[in-house]
């Protein structure tokens, strides 16, 4: 497949994400996981290992999900989509073994589980002009929680709501390895290509969590973004003691903030207050010589007061986050 190229030059990926601030920009997105989960058993089987109610989400529906370990931390973090009754479509950003993860709880139950990303892409759309882009390309427009099918340059394709910038905008998995047509038929009046430095420094921009950085084994889905994608209230899966009492007892002791640093910042670079060190910065990307834009996971505590925040001896300032 071809991918859309990352741009070298950073100049030309901080034009890209001007363009996803104020049209819109498309991209692959392709390089994580996609799995299929058929079966009689599949929406049991999935309820049982998932944070979500996947037994009562309904056909044509779509929810964020998490598997997590025993200790309540994240294993894997997944777009599930209800095609039918027996089948669903699980996405991850990272390149994750979704499938040996779910397949260490695969006993009697009647369901089959193919990797198919070989087959697929994922590209997206961001911005504010991305419903119009949806409606140029003759695709339909998907509320909150749903998905929905369409063709795109004569491919069967599927589209839903997606947070990967601060308008956020939609993702459309594709039935095909080669996008180049179908990029070419989104690509027009309010909207232009963007490689992957400019995809990312939007979803940095707009404090959007990804897989693999601020979902990752080190932290819980609380920490991140609340209860997105966990339905409290909700049993049998592993770590659902750990989420429950954290809920009981309160908030994490952790939370996801979004920052501007005037200056260049490192993954893993220390976050502090007056106190000393309050947290990591998780995510991170400067473009064109502009400031660093950051997402952080702190102490709760901090991310709650109005106390002042420095990532080494440069003042960090708070910035908004785009809603899940």
């Amino acid at each position: 497949m071809t991918h859309t190229p990352p741009t070298a030059d950073t100049e030309a990926a901080a034009h890209e994400a001007a363009e996803g601030v104020a049209r819109a920009v498309v991209g692959d997105v392709s390089g994580g996981a996609l799995v299929w989960i058929v079966g009689a058993d599949a929406a049991d089987f999935l309820h049982r290992l998932l944070t979500c109610d996947v037994r009562g989400l309904g056909v044509g529906r779509a929810s964020a999900a998490f598997m997590l370990s025993a200790q309540g931390r994240i294993e894997l973090a997944l777009t599930l989509l209800r095609v039918d009754a027996d089948r669903f479509v699980a996405l991850s950003d990272a390149p994750a073994d979704v499938r040996g993860a779910l397949d260490r709880f695969l006993f009697s139950e009647r369901v089959e589980m193919l990797d198919d990303a070989a087959a697929h892409s994922v590209l997206t759309i961001q911005g504010p002009s991305a419903p119009a882009v949806l409606e140029a390309a003759g695709l339909p427009r998907p509320s909150d929680g749903a998905h929905a099918t369409g063709h795109l340059a004569g491919l069967p394709v599927r589209v839903w709501p997606s947070a990967r910038s601060p308008a956020a905008g939609f993702d459309l998995l594709v039935a095909t390895r080669d996008v180049e047509a179908a990029l070419g038929a989104l690509v027009g009046d309010g909207c232009s290509p963007a490689g992957a430095p400019a995809l990312e420094h939007l979803r940095v921009l707009g404090g959007a969590p990804r897989a693999g950085a601020e979902w990752s084994p080190d932290a819980s889905p609380l920490e991140v973004s609340d209860l997105w994608g966990v339905t409290e209230g909700k049993g049998c899966y592993p770590g659902q003691e750990v989420i429950e009492r954290t809920l009981a007892l309160g908030r994490p002791p952790r939370a996801l903030v979004a920052l501007v640093v005037e200056a260049e910042v490192k993954v893993g670079a220390a976050v502090h207050d007056p106190s000393g060190e309050i947290g990591r910065v998780t995510s991170a990307s400067t473009l064109g010589g502009g400031p660093t834009y950051a997402l952080a996971l702190i102490k709760r505590r901090v991310a709650e007061s109005d106390a002042a925040l420095s990532i080494g001896a440069v003042p960090a300032t708070r910035r908004p986050r785009v809603a899940l």
